[in-house]
């Protein structure tokens, strides 16, 4: 069965493709690819209006000294807030797919950090950067290094409703028994 699809990507400035190398996924039967933290020097003001957008005063990007590459920085996410972080990367999708991204495990059970809104999704349309919205769920500040893996892209198909009205559904056994109604 091959379920391979070529996907077009462009790589930002920002994105150190000699190092990275395209994104890539971490085994054989892994459902996502890696997105990597681009962070760079520049991005502070590109990044400011989003920041100030989310009340996000607690926000520091911050030159490091890191040997070999100039464009080094780091993210200071404080507790409770989000970092909205690049990625270095544009993605075209194919109309009837969506990407969808989702936290790393690794990242959300030792590193409190997860995706903002639960899962994101680049529709088909968006040609930008694709950019992450990481909460930092622990009690202390938490560090993003230019060149980390912040999240996994899962391309799926989407299906688009097209509705009917009506006044009685399919009956069910579940029925419309809710919350808990299947076992906690």
């Amino acid at each position: 069965m091959n379920n391979k699809m070529k996907l077009k990507i462009q790589t930002l400035p920002h994105y150190d493709l000699d190092n990275w190398g395209l994104p890539s996924y971490g085994s054989e039967g892994a459902a996502g690819f890696d997105l990597r933290a681009a962070l760079h020097t520049g991005q502070k003001e590109a990044l400011r209006e989003l920041f100030e957008k989310s009340n996000a005063n607690g926000y520091s990007i911050i030159k490091t000294k890191t040997k070999g590459d100039k464009n080094a920085t780091k993210l200071n996410i404080p507790s409770g807030f989000v970092g909205i972080i690049p990625t270095g990367i544009c993605i075209e999708i194919p109309q009837g797919c969506e990407l969808q991204i989702r936290s790393r495990s690794g990242m959300g059970m030792f590193g409190s950090l997860v995706i903002a809104h639960g899962t994101g999704t680049i529709d088909s349309d968006y040609r930008g950067e694709i950019l992450i919205g990481l909460r930092n769920m622990n009690l202390t500040t938490r560090v993003i290094r230019r060149g980390a893996c912040i999240a996994q892209a899962i391309l799926a198909p989407v299906y688009r409703a097209e509705w009917e009205q009506t006044t009685t559904l399919t009956e069910t056994q579940r029925g419309q028994n809710g919350f808990g109604s299947t076992g906690l």
